[in-house]
């Protein structure tokens, strides 16, 4: 007795993971990480410690807020006494911790952000 398989139509599609986990998911990171122990990020009214911080993003320790992947919101954070102000994006909430593409920047903010990277 020969078992056939299933037609094409009756296999479910593969899920596809969001497109901010597709451009911002831990294996696609480009961006060289700076710990950054010591560096707080002004949130919603909020001082947040940051775990790390790149060119492109930052993983917040500490939020407890309502943000959620996807959502957009403004920050600020003072690096090597120069303040950066710009707005950031959610790319994923784990508990306490909240991986934060950066969305909008000047470009003395990104220098200065890549610089500090390394």
């Amino acid at each position: 007795m020969t078992v056939n398989p299933p037609p094409p139509d009756v296999v479910p599609p593969a899920s596809r993971p969001s497109w901010l986990a597709r451009l911002f998911g831990r294996d696609r990171r480009r961006a060289a990480r700076q710990s950054a122990t010591g560096l707080t990020v002004m949130l919603n009214g909020q001082a947040m410690a940051l775990a790390d911080i790149g060119a492109t993003g930052m993983c917040v320790i500490g939020y407890r807020g309502l943000l959620a992947p996807q959502d957009r919101f403004g920050f600020a954070l003072v690096m090597d006494g120069l303040k950066v102000e710009g707005e950031g994006i959610v790319a994923w909430r784990r508990g306490d911790r909240m991986g934060v593409a950066f969305y909008a920047l000047t470009p003395e903010a990104r220098l200065l952000l890549s610089r500090f990277a390394g």
